[in-house]
């Protein structure tokens, strides 16, 4: 497709939406709903102006470390191959000068009808929901996943399913896949059960998707801490 068949603002290849919404955002990143022809899509949005912008998160924008976009697309590839959601990536990119990050951009499609945190201000969930919502974060922490962003309005929900997808993985990590309650799984899941309790989680569903993580085997000691704020 030309260039002039596309979206002039962006440095992807995205076709002018036929409605376009801004979601989110502050001065350097924004995320934008876009209804393409295709279906709804996401549109994120980082920029690192000059001049020092470039420098900000030096680890994260050079050479050194994966930017903010790459982490989150080497997410949703990973999940999507490990079978737990479907392939909500459809494009991403870079622009740099110099080695240095200015502008990244990540197209990802729409997923359910609603975040956990709007399903929770519904009410609790119910038995599929949460058992689905357990199986789904222990294949998450299995394929080797590793998020300190693990909340509530990150997991998406389809309650046709029910079935669910996590988005917005711009500081995760990858390890080994495999059974282990390594410190940052447990991390993971503390972080994610006290945004649970603030959102007014009954304490049993807290508890039952704690439970619901583990497997026959060591129950490792350092499981209690997040038990205990279950």
């Amino acid at each position: 497709m030309e260039r002039s068949n596309l979206m002039k603002d962006s440095i992807l290849s995205i076709p002018p939406p036929l409605r376009r919404e801004r979601v989110t955002g502050s001065r350097t990143s924004w995320v934008e709903r876009l209804e393409l022809a295709e279906g709804t899509c996401f549109w994120k949005t980082y920029i690192y102006p000059g001049p020092f912008g470039p420098l900000r998160g030096i680890f994260r924008n050079t050479f050194l470390a994966d930017s903010r976009v790459e982490r989150e697309a080497r997410a949703l590839e990973g999940l999507a191959a490990a079978g737990l959601q479907p392939d909500l990536l459809v494009a991403k990119g870079e622009f740099r000068r110099l080695g240095f990050l200015l502008r990244a951009e990540i197209l990802t499609r729409a997923f359910g009808s609603t975040d956990l945190a709007q399903r929770l201000a519904l009410g609790p969930l119910n038995r599929r929901e949460l058992d689905s919502l357990a199986r789904f974060l222990r294949g998450l922490h299995e394929s080797g996943l590793r998020d300190p962003d693990l909340k509530a309005r990150n997991l998406l929900l389809d309650p046709s399913g029910p079935s669910w997808a996590k988005i917005d993985a711009s500081s995760s990590s990858w390890r080994r896949p495999g059974v282990v309650f390594d410190a940052r799984r447990c991390r993971d899941l503390e972080h994610l059960l006290l945004d649970l309790r603030q959102l007014g989680m009954p304490a049993w569903q807290r508890r039952r998707l704690l439970v619901l993580q583990w497997f026959p085997g060591p129950r490792p000691a350092r499981l209690s801490a997040a038990r205990a704020r279950a």
